[in-house]
């Protein structure tokens, strides 16, 4: 939940600084950006890591918004 809520707040500060400097909110939607960037992440997944892992973020991404398996007691022991 923290999660969604830092990132509407930074994609609403963001949409609100270029708003109040008079900006034009369609020069931030670049669709040739956005796959060059999708596609660098996207390659850089299988060429990084070994093929086992490949399933797991794909598996995993439903979750990620959800509360994590992490508390106090599993960051004190990693230390």
């Amino acid at each position: 939940m923290y999660a969604i809520l830092g990132i509407v707040v930074v994609f609403g500060s963001i949409l609100a600084g270029f708003l109040m400097e008079k900006g034009r909110v369609m020069v931030l939607i670049q669709p040739a950006e956005l796959l060059i960037i999708a596609g660098a992440a996207t390659g850089t997944l299988p060429a990084a890591n070994p093929a086992y892992f490949l399933p797991l973020p794909a598996a995993r991404l439903p979750r990620s918004p959800s509360s994590s398996s992490l508390n106090s007691r599993t960051s004190l022991k990693s230390r």
